[in-house]
């Protein structure tokens, strides 16, 4: 933790007053919490804390984990020591899609998701339709009959 609360020194620092300050957006991210998403820069939990630019319209960035410094990182990648890399695109199984996309639509897919439940469960209960009458099974007619001998 302390290597990681000094790099945030050290970015913040530079966010401000660095040589570069203007060319970019700076920002820190949880590895740990969101280590599937920096997998795919190559970045691990092991090699964090780490710093990277990523070009999110291009799906490029820069990424190289022997450089630790935020200035040095930057000049690096300026002078074209650090050459650019196409983000990984893992390909998602349905349920990875449909869950990403309920989260991103909340809460009008929750609304929807609810509203399908209910019409799900009103179409399984039994009718009760006032307007046509129930039909007698053949057992009730029989016993309507007897009843009607017996009297």
């Amino acid at each position: 933790e302390v290597k990681t609360l000094k790099f945030r020194k050290e970015m913040k620092q530079y966010a401000v007053s660095g040589e570069h300050k203007d060319a970019y957006v700076f920002g820190t991210m949880d590895g740990i919490k969101w280590d599937k998403f920096v997998s795919q820069f190559g970045i691990t939990k092991a090699g964090l804390p780490e710093v990277f630019i990523l070009d999110s319209p291009e799906r490029t960035y820069w990424q190289d984990s022997s450089v630790l410094s935020v200035a040095d990182f930057i000049r690096s990648v300026k002078a074209g020591e650090i050459e650019s890399r196409l983000q990984e695109k893992k390909p998602k199984n349905p349920l990875e899609e449909f869950s990403q996309l309920f989260i991103s639509y909340m809460p009008w897919s929750l609304f929807a998701l609810l509203t399908l439940f209910v019409v799900v469960f009103w179409l399984a209960l039994p009718s009760s339709d006032p307007i046509l009458p129930p039909v007698p099974s053949v057992r009730e007619e029989e016993e309507e009959q007897e009843s009607k001998k017996d009297k």
